[in-house]
């Protein structure tokens, strides 16, 4: 079983991990933050880019190849429901929730979207 072999052998597991969506769900950055300024109800984009300035990617992605051959783990939520779920965390936070639960809340919606095998 993976769990026990994680306790076993904890350095294999050790370093960085990538979670995130489908590499056919990965979105722009410009459309990342219209999905923020969505869930948050305000605020607007502005290109900041500056010419003759080193680039900068507009397109980020996260490799998730690691977290689903090592731990078969697949994605759970869209980008829509992951940006909105951290928008949630934010709103939360600012307005000085008891985040102990909030998190918790938030993490038992996200199991019961899992598909354990």
């Amino acid at each position: 079983m993976l769990g026990a072999h994680m306790v076993e052998h904890p350095a294999e597991y050790a370093g960085p991990w990538n979670f995130g969506p489908e590499s056919a769900s990965v979105f722009t950055v410009r459309k990342i933050v219209e999905l923020v300024i969505k869930a948050w109800g305000s605020g607007a984009w502005k290109n900041g880019a500056l010419q003759n300035q080193p680039h900068e990617a507009s397109l980020l992605a996260l490799d998730i190849s690691k977290a689903r051959y090592r731990l078969g783990w697949t994605p759970v939520l869209t980008v829509e429901e992951a940006v909105s779920e951290t928008v949630a965390w934010y709103r939360e936070y600012r307005s000085g929730s008891d985040m102990q639960s909030f998190c918790r809340a938030q993490i038992d919606r996200y199991m019961e979207g899992m598909q354990i095998d």
